[in-house]
């Protein structure tokens, strides 16, 4: 009887953990949940800004937020060094797509050149356009839109010169 038992016990033993640690996952999952619920209902019943303008917009945000003028200008430091960063990131992916397609013709380099290192580019490249609308909306002191960010005359010199 003690051998039966044993070896059925070292059969079932995975099985029982595998239960185990099933119900307690199930667990995790059902309080992460439960978590991002209640950060969706206080998403939900945050104030909504309210202005009649973009920059009326922006000093209540400013105001909500308890900016001081300090903290805005370290803000945009910060904003200006990860555009600048994304540009270079940008620039060195192109580069290494460009050399894995001619140091590896075929299927292989086009695969990882413009899949891998291409695809990396054009995030980066979307990321240092949004950091640049960023940078903009925090010089004009308004909360400009994407669109007129790109319709602005000086849409090159605020991505690329300041």
């Amino acid at each position: 009887m003690g051998i039966a038992s044993s070896l059925a016990k070292v059969f079932a033993t995975p099985y029982i953990r595998l239960a185990s640690e099933s119900i307690k996952a199930g667990k995790r999952v059902k309080s992460a949940y439960q978590q991002l619920q209640d950060l969706r209902a206080q998403a939900a019943a945050a104030p909504i800004i309210d202005a009649d303008d973009e920059r009326a917009a922006f000093e209540a945000l400013f105001v909500r937020n308890q900016w001081t003028p300090e903290q805005l200008i370290e803000q945009r430091r910060a904003v200006v060094r990860a555009k600048w960063a994304m540009l270079a990131t940008t620039w060195a992916l192109l580069c290494l797509t460009l050399g894995v397609i001619w140091f590896f013709p075929g299927i292989v380099g086009f695969l990882v050149g413009v899949f891998g290192f291409g695809l990396g580019a054009v995030i980066c490249a979307a990321r240092m356009i949004q950091y640049a609308l960023f940078q903009s909306q925090i010089d004009l002191r308004a909360l400009i839109t994407f669109r007129a960010f790109l319709a602005r005359p000086d849409f090159f010199s605020l991505l690329f010169l300041k």
